[in-house]
């Protein structure tokens, strides 16, 4: 028999249990809005699917926990999981900067190609938290779009000194204007921004 939990609590279903974690997923959605929150997390096994496989077929002995939460627990939640994804600004531009000045554009476009994509989490999320903040009064909304501004320009210039391969001049800016840029942003909303929704 499977179990399912909603906030710490058993569920018991009147009639038969949902067969995907999709109708689940819609079940717990309407309950979450209904009490004006939102799902937070849905893990299946202790495996979270929320956003990903939601096609699952609900087998026997599975055990299913669904959190739900208020806005701003979702956004804690976020700037809290994507902040310890990141590496800091020296952990992170150190090796780029290695790599560019000691080995093949190839090898180093690669690694720098790496460490791009691995920033869409922080690009999402100032994305939601900009959103937040034209919606919401809140004190470092003008802050963070000053910082979200200073940060893309870096990337574009990136992006730009990459498809020239001019190494000299990415390296500079990787190390003298994306490492100071970068460094602040995740300063910001580690304290700033995360203490506003702590409170």
């Amino acid at each position: 028999m499977n179990k399912v939990t909603y906030d710490g609590e058993d569920v018991v279903f009147e009639g038969p249990c949902p067969d995907t974690i999709e109708s689940l997923v819609t079940i717990f959605t309407g309950a979450a809005t209904s009490k004006g929150k939102m799902l937070l997390s849905v893990k299946v096994n202790g495996q979270e699917v929320l956003g990903k496989k939601l096609n699952l077929i609900l087998e026997k002995d599975m055990r299913v926990d669904v959190k739900s939460g208020s806005q701003k627990e979702l956004f804690l939640l976020a700037i809290n999981s994507t902040l310890v994804s990141l590496s800091d600004s020296n952990a992170a531009i150190d090796p780029l900067l290695e790599s560019l000045l000691c080995e093949s554009w190839p090898d180093a476009f690669g690694k720098l190609n790496g460490f791009m994509r691995g920033l869409a989490p922080l690009l999402e999320l100032m994305s939601n938290l900009s959103r937040y903040a034209k919606d919401h009064p809140v004190a470092w909304g003008l802050e963070l779009e000053k910082h979200i501004a200073v940060f893309n320009e870096h990337l574009k210039k990136i992006l730009s000194f990459s498809e020239r391969q001019q190494i000299a001049d990415l390296a500079s800016q990787l190390n003298f204007e994306f490492r100071p840029s970068y460094a602040a942003l995740l300063l910001f909303v580690g304290t700033t921004v995360r203490n506003s929704f702590q409170g």
